[in-house]
């Protein structure tokens, strides 16, 4: 999985997470969490959009796929973790844990 920022304003964005090849997964065991992110519904992969920005798209998705790619809206110093959690009682596993990348005045 990989998650790509995208700028839309000076001070906040866009964040695009894509899920690669591999397992089909379900959607709605798979939760957004970090800091300074606005994800929509209950926080699973299932509730957001899959189009950006004024194309929003949502439908009943049981199972995701390789290249699958959701927007989640964020600040600027967003922090991302994707979760996987089952509903089987098993414990819970980070899938992806993603900051911004460093901009030239973060640098120095």
């Amino acid at each position: 999985m990989t998650a790509t920022p995208t700028q839309t304003r000076e001070s906040d964005g866009v964040i695009e997470i894509t899920k690669g090849s591999g397992d089909a997964v379900d959607p709605t065991l798979l939760f957004i969490e970090g800091d300074r992110l606005y994800p929509r519904g209950d926080g699973t992969w299932a509730s957001q959009r899959t189009g950006f920005s004024g194309d929003a798209i949502w439908g009943e998705v049981s199972y995701i796929k390789g290249n699958a790619t959701i927007y989640v809206d964020a600040d600027r110093d967003w922090r991302l973790e994707l979760v996987w959690r089952p509903d089987n009682g098993d414990e819970e596993t980070e899938v992806l844990h993603e900051n911004p990348p460093e901009t030239d005045t973060q640098r120095g």
